[in-house]
């Protein structure tokens, strides 16, 4: 893979630990009991399912086609469902009645993350089509 595809994975890595990290301390932040739902489990599954196949991805060789297309249909579903939410992040904060240095940087954040989101989605791409059949 390209460099700009693992400069792009790593980034991408790491806010989506950093954000589960932070939904961790801001569940036990308050001191009171915390019930979990499925909701609460299914999004640590998320990330490590997204991550595992960040990783996997660029390792698969171009003789197992097949393993390399359904890998690469995997990860963007993946991708794309989390575009579909930092951007809907984004338009939630500018809808929103929060404190502007908050805003400015969840915007930022969200902003690189849709960014990110779509270089992987390009590098994706060229590598599928690149793929002799």
């Amino acid at each position: 893979m390209t460099k700009k595809y693992k400069i792009s994975s790593i980034v991408y890595g790491s806010i989506l630990v950093f954000s589960i990290l932070f939904m961790v301390i801001l569940f036990f932040a308050s001191g009171h009991d915390v019930e979990f739902d499925y909701l609460d489990y299914s999004i640590p599954l998320f990330v490590l399912l997204n991550l595992t196949l960040l990783y996997v991805f660029p390792k698969i060789s171009n003789e197992k086609r097949r393993t390399k297309i359904i890998f690469s249909i995997l990860l963007s579903t993946f991708l794309i469902f989390a575009l579909y939410m930092a951007i809907r992040i984004f338009f939630e904060v500018l809808s929103g009645d929060l404190i502007p240095g908050f805003i400015f940087f969840a915007l930022t954040v969200s902003g690189i993350f849709a960014i990110l989101i779509i270089n992987i989605l390009i590098e994706i791409y060229k590598t599928v089509t690149n793929t002799e059949f």
